[in-house]
C-alpha cells in the first residue's frame, strides 16, 4: 500500500507539473500575440464534446485551447509532457486536426532547435514560439521578435564563407587570423578568401580588427555561431554523378556517412563526396546516369573538414536536412545533438 501511495503521489506531481507548464506556455503565447495585435487575447479550454470527437492518439498528446484571432476561431495545441515531435509528425497531426475541427491549428512550442526552423516552415506547419516567432502560413501570418539592430538582408551564405565557418566550428579556431593566413590554410586564393570574409562581416558573423592587417574574430561561441549562421547555410551538394568504383579524393558522404555517425542503416549504393574543383581531372571516371557508386559534387572541398575518410557532421547535416525520409530526419537531429561544442 505504501508503494502504491508513493507511485500515485509521484504521478500526481508529474501531472501537476505538466498542467502548470501548459498554462505557462499558453499565457506566454497569448501575451506574445497580443503584443503584436495591440489587444488582449483570451484562451479557453476546448469543450469536452470536441475533445471526445478527435482521435485519442492526438487528444492525449496535446492540451487544446481556442482563441479568437482576427474574428476567426483558432485552436492552440500545446504538447503535453516531454514529447518531442518531428516537423513531419507535426505536419501530419496538423492535417488530421484541421480536417477534424475545420479551423486553423497553431502548435505552441516552448522552444525550437534552430535546425528545425527551416523544416517546419517548409512543411507549412503553423507554430508559435512565445517571444520569438509566430509562423502561420494557413492564416498568412509571420511575426518575428527581431531586435532593433541594423542587419544586411542576405540570401544564402557563399560556399567559401560557409567553409570558413564550418572549419572554425569543427577543426580549428580561426579567430585572430587574417585573409592571407586563411588562404594558406585552405589553399585558396587571397581574393577568394577576402570576398568570403567581407560577406561574413557584412552579415555580422565576424568582426575585423583595424589597421593594415585585418584579423577576424567570430562574434559568438561555437554553438551560438552555428545557431546564428545555420539558416543562412545550404547543402554543399551541387549535383549528383555516378562512378563504377571509389577513387582518391572522395569521402564517404550522404546516407553512407550517416550510417557511420548514427544507427541509420547504410544504403546498398555507397555515397561519396568530391570537390567540384576535382571533377575535371576525374571526368573520365564519372557518369551522369550510370555507376555503382553515387558521387556528390560539393561546392567546397570536403577534405578540409573531413573526419578521416568521412565527411564532417555539419556538412552532412546540411546535405540531408531536407531529405523527405523521416528516418533520415530523426538521425539528423541525433547528428547535431551529439556534437560537443
Amino acid at each position: 500500500m505504501e508503494n502504491q501511495y508513493i507511485i500515485s503521489t509521484f504521478a500526481q506531481n508529474i501531472n501537476r507539473d505538466i498542467i502548470c507548464n501548459m498554462k505557462d506556455n499558453i499565457n506566454n503565447a497569448t501575451r506574445f500575440i497580443a503584443e503584436f495585435l495591440g489587444y488582449e487575447i483570451k484562451a479557453e479550454l476546448m469543450s469536452n464534446d470536441e475533445l471526445m470527437s478527435m482521435p485519442i492518439a492526438l487528444s492525449s498528446c496535446y492540451g487544446f485551447y481556442n482563441i479568437e484571432f482576427f474574428n476567426q476561431l483558432v485552436t492552440l495545441a500545446v504538447v503535453k509532457g516531454q514529447d518531442d515531435y518531428t516537423p513531419t509528425q507535426l505536419a501530419k497531426h496538423q492535417e488530421i486536426l484541421r480536417t477534424q475541427l475545420q479551423r486553423p491549428i497553431l502548435f505552441v512550442l516552448a522552444q525550437l532547435e534552430s535546425h528545425n526552423l527551416t523544416r517546419l516552415t517548409r512543411a507549412k506547419v503553423n507554430f508559435i514560439v512565445p517571444g520569438k516567432i509566430f509562423f502561420a502560413p494557413s492564416m498568412m501570418v509571420l511575426l518575428r521578435n527581431i531586435p532593433n539592430t541594423p542587419k544586411v538582408e542576405s540570401v544564402t551564405m557563399p560556399p567559401v564563407a560557409q567553409l570558413l565557418v564550418l572549419y572554425h566550428l569543427q577543426k580549428d579556431n580561426l579567430n585572430g587570423l587574417d585573409a592571407y593566413q586563411l588562404a594558406e590554410i585552405t589553399g585558396m586564393a587571397y581574393t577568394t578568401i577576402n570576398k568570403a570574409i567581407n560577406w561574413l562581416s557584412a552579415n555580422q558573423l565576424v568582426t575585423r580588427s583595424k589597421g593594415k592587417k585585418k584579423y577576424i574574430h567570430f562574434v559568438a561561441d561555437r554553438q551560438q555561431l552555428w545557431e546564428k549562421s545555420m539558416l543562412l547555410m545550404s547543402s554543399p551538394v551541387e549535383r549528383i554523378m555516378f562512378a563504377d568504383e571509389v577513387f582518391s579524393d572522395t569521402y564517404i558522404a550522404g546516407e553512407s556517412a550517416m550510417g557511420e555517425y548514427t544507427m541509420l542503416a547504410e544504403p546498398t549504393t555507397q555515397v561519396v563526396a568530391l570537390s567540384k574543383y576535382l571533377t575535371k581531372q576525374n571526368q573520365k571516371k564519372l557518369n551522369k546516369q550510370y555507376g555503382e557508386k553515387k558521387v556528390e559534387i560539393w561546392s567546397y572541398n570536403p577534405a578540409l573538414l573531413a573526419n578521416g575518410d568521412t565527411v564532417d557532421r555539419l556538412s552532412l547535416f546540411l546535405s540531408l536536412k531536407d531529405n523527405p525520409d523521416e528516418r533520415v530526419q530523426m538521425e539528423c537531429d541525433t547528428l547535431i545533438r551529439e556534437i560537443v561544442w
